[in-house]
């Protein structure tokens, strides 16, 4: 057998090198740019007007988002954007690319995209469609993992993909690849390092470019990369050379002469007219609540965030939780085993997305033992276990914190206080809290080595729901630092690991990797594998992201609070969080949002 199929499923691999059709419950196979792209462009097709540019293509299929331009013209102001540089930074999928045609349409003529990226299928079908956009009016970046596909390490070293980058030829010539490649490689960058650098140097460049032609500038972004950075700095008292020595964003001569380096980043957003920032995701619209609240109750510059909307947390909430369980499904599948007879984990069960993985969970998984008893298959574990719910009233469509998902599962408030006995069944640990925070730990390296000396399983698997690569942060680092050693300990017993691919044998595709570990007890040798799906990224974007239908309706409640950002921005005194159906100020003229009778006070972050 060639060497790389020794970690699939015998009878796929049987059935694949004789020809037959095997399904997969995701049906990716051989999958191509090409195809990739025809999958959203259906509609187009039936349209009589000939699209002006590609990405114009994708709006076809979103008709909430494309109701926008409408909407816009309804209520007096056809080009918010006319006069604003976007910022914007967001997963590559085919519905952002809808976006951004939007945001074209409704005047922006600056757009920069700083694209989150786990998904190389997704970079190669649509940045054909980005390159045909006019090349001073769109700019993209993405990041690479330089270690990942190889055996070295869990956790990749991240830079700038540079033959992915869009800049118009001249500014190409002198974008700073070089420094930006030595300081991500010499700092060992994380995804999430690496993202704030790449970030930063962009916004200080764009920000430039839009001073000098008199444009303001709002920043659109997924998972507060950047706002709670030009907050703090701001409140702080910080100066652009702070910031960038703190960030490691190398030094741009051109770039701070024209904004003054030893300029406070205070007068730098108020000198320029950044206008504000929004906030798309949860994890994003923690961090700039912690920030508020570090800043005495305030912000510098205001955020509206959709992360708490009702179609954010009651009808995307479903689909994302459905699209991660059918990637772990197929990963699963491909590797032989089936998602119903496992011991599941959902850390995060009542966060908005967790409470949907439980009920899912609960229904699908059997939870009939081998003795035949019914037993539960799924347990929770949750910083809200524990609390009582807060004073201030909350919309009635929210779930109250103090309320489980289900009546019937074992939760509690961290992963410790579950008896060892309980963890040593678990063979599916899923989790979606954006991180660990102090004294609420997601699983960690003791975890995992007491699974591996004790537990009951021969095979475990690891997922995130999360949108960042954050989510497991002492497993990556535990992982890089024992794949160094010919020989390890587990809690007492010799051990060794391996690195594998975990690559599908229909599609070729690699769907994370597996850490096979031998272990030497006192009578016996147990091999164990702990599988990483999609090496701990976000699952869901292992294949399509978010359906369209769903999302289109949630981004479009994103573009459409940007805008009325930009509206409101005027009689806005105190900046501070505002969120979408509970501020009033944020939810007016907003696509979906359901206007409260007054101002209701925001959630609270969950860190």
């Amino acid at each position: 057998m060639s060497s790389q199929y020794n970690n699939l499923s015998e009878n796929l691999l049987q059935a694949s090198k004789h020809g037959l059709q095997v399904d997969h419950p995701y049906g990716i196979t051989n999958i191509d740019p090409i195809s990739h792209r025809e999958k959203f462009m259906r509609a187009a097709a039936k349209e009589e007007t000939k699209s002006k540019y590609k990405v114009d293509d994708y709006v076809h299929n979103m008709p909430a988002i494309g109701g926008l331009i409408e909407a816009a013209r309804k209520i007096g102001d056809p080009k918010p954007f006319a006069n604003t540089s976007i910022l914007m930074i967001q997963h590559i999928t085919a519905e952002v690319l809808g976006c951004i045609s939007v945001l074209r349409s409704l005047g922006c003529k600056d757009l920069v995209t700083v694209f989150v990226g786990y998904n190389v299928d997704a970079e190669k079908a649509y940045r054909p469609d980005l390159l045909d956009l006019p090349e001073d009016e769109s700019r993209c970046f993405i990041l690479k993992n330089s270690t990942t596909e190889s055996a070295e390490q869990a956790q990749g070293i991240y830079s700038v993909k540079r033959d992915f980058t869009i800049l118009p030829k001249a500014e190409d010539a002198k974008m700073q690849y070089d420094q930006l490649d030595k300081v991500m490689k010499e700092k060992e960058m994380t995804f999430i390092q690496a993202m704030r650098c790449l970030c930063m140097d962009t916004f200080f460049k764009q920000l430039t470019r839009s001073s000098a032609e008199g444009r303001e500038l709002i920043v659109l972004e997924d998972g507060g990369y950047i706002t709670p950075i030009l907050n703090q700095s701001a409140i702080n008292g910080q100066t652009v050379s702070d910031v960038r020595k703190q960030y490691f964003c190398p030094l741009d001569e051109e770039t701070d002469a024209k904004l003054g380096s030893c300029l406070k980043m205070s007068d730098v957003l108020k000198n320029n007219k950044v206008v504000g920032s929004v906030e798309y995701t949860r994890n994003g619209y923690d961090h700039d609540v912690d920030t508020e609240n570090n800043c005495g109750g305030k912000l510098f510059i205001p955020n509206m965030a959709v992360a708490v909307s009702f179609k954010k947390t009651q009808i995307e909430a479903s689909g994302v939780a459905e699209s991660c369980l059918n990637a772990i499904t197929s990963a699963m599948y491909s590797y032989g085993m089936v998602l119903k007879h496992r011991d599941a984990m959902v850390i995060g069960s009542r966060g908005n997305i967790g409470r949907w993985f439980i009920r899912s969970l609960h229904a699908r998984l059997d939870r009939r033992g081998l003795d035949c008893e019914e037993k539960p298959k799924v347990i929770g574990c949750d910083i809200k276990v524990g609390r009582q719910q807060g004073p201030n009233p909350i919309p009635s469509w929210q779930k109250r914190d103090d309320e489980p998902a289900l009546q019937d599962i074992e939760e509690h408030a961290c992963f410790n206080d579950f008896a060892p006995e309980r963890l040593h069944d678990l063979d599916l640990v899923i989790g979606i809290t954006g991180g660990p925070t102090p004294g609420h730990e997601t699983m960690n390296r003791k975890h995992l080595m007491e699974w591996l000396a004790n537990g009951n399983k021969d095979t475990i698997f690891i997922a995130s729901g999360s949108t960042k690569t954050d989510e497991f942060p002492d497993l990556l680092a535990w992982v890089n630092e024992i794949l160094e050693n010919p020989t390890i300990n587990i809690l007492g017993k010799e051990a060794s690991v391996a690195k594998l691919d975990l690559k599908d044998a229909l599609s070729k595709r690699s769907f994370g990797a597996r850490y096979q570990f031998v272990i030497k007890g006192n009578t016996k040798v147990q091999t164990k594998n702990v599988i990483f799906l999609n090496n701990l990224m976000p699952i869901n974007f292992l294949f399509f992201g978010v359906p369209t239908e769903i999302i289109d309706e949630t981004l479009a409640q994103l573009l459409s609070v940007t805008a009325n950002l930009h509206r409101q921005t005027p009689r806005i005194k105190n900046p501070r969080v505002f969120a979408i159906d509970y501020d009033r100020i944020a939810s007016e003229n907003v696509y979906g949002a359901k206007m409260p009778e007054h101002d209701i006070p925001i959630p609270p972050s969950v860190n």
